[in-house]
């Protein structure tokens, strides 16, 4: 019995911008923030799952208590300094 071959997702730019923000909210959504997500990309919960586990792994500093509008202001701001 073969083996299916897996195929690595590859995250469309809209769908990464709407993920960072809702990291920026929360870095560990639950289970139901999870399924919601995966249910808006057509995508499993397992892969939304992975890729938050991937984004807290890649940051030193995970953000514990970020507000709605200090998200909203690294968002728009794109790290840039005015």
């Amino acid at each position: 019995m073969m083996k299916k071959k897996y195929h690595r997702r590859k995250w469309p730019e809209h769908q990464i911008e709407v993920l960072r923000a809702v990291y920026l909210l929360r870095p560990c959504p639950s289970t139901l923030e999870r399924q919601s997500l995966a249910m808006h990309f057509g995508c499993s919960p397992r892969s939304v799952q992975v890729w938050f586990q991937n984004q807290r792994q890649r940051n030193e500093f995970v953000p514990t208590s970020t507000t709605f509008s200090d998200a909203l202001w690294l968002i728009s701001s794109d790290g840039e300094d005015d």
